[in-house]
């Protein structure tokens, strides 16, 4: 899946709050070389958001609009569907994880926490992604 993120508000960023009504965001897991910036690159900011996380929250700073998360070591970024223009072209959800945070009640069963399959997934699709590219870059083009 190739994407493309334009920052303007003519591309739907503006301060979209990427937070459901149960309190979750919608995510998928996409390769960093797989998503193109088209406008606003200088725009891009990357935070830590705690010190004993190594998440990094990467959004746009003229906005605050939160794009993806990234972790330094993972070959994968945690693209926001909320920052896209057409999210169901991601497909149906595969995984709801850590339910307990739920705001309210969620319509679909969620795993209280991560599951089996959503742990030997991400790790399969990890591995077999730092054997191919060999790099690993938090923010794409």
């Amino acid at each position: 899946m190739k994407t493309e993120i334009a920052l303007t508000a003519a591309a739907g960023l503006v301060s979209k709050s990427p937070v459901d009504t149960h309190g979750g965001t919608d995510i998928v897991q996409v390769f960093p070389a797989d998503v193109t910036v088209t406008k606003g690159k200088a725009n891009i900011t990357i935070a830590k958001l705690s010190d004993k996380t190594a998440l990094l929250r990467v959004f746009a700073s003229c906005c605050n609009t939160p794009l993806f998360n990234a972790i330094d070591d993972l070959a994968f970024i945690g693209l926001f569907t909320s920052t896209l223009k057409q999210p169901e072209d991601v497909g149906p959800v595969q995984f709801r994880i850590m339910g307990k945070f739920a705001t309210s009640a969620p319509i679909e069963p969620v795993a209280p926490t991560f599951s089996l399959g959503f742990g030997h997934g991400r790790w399969w699709c990890t591995a077999r992604e730092r054997t191919r590219r060999r790099s690993t870059v938090p923010c794409p083009d």
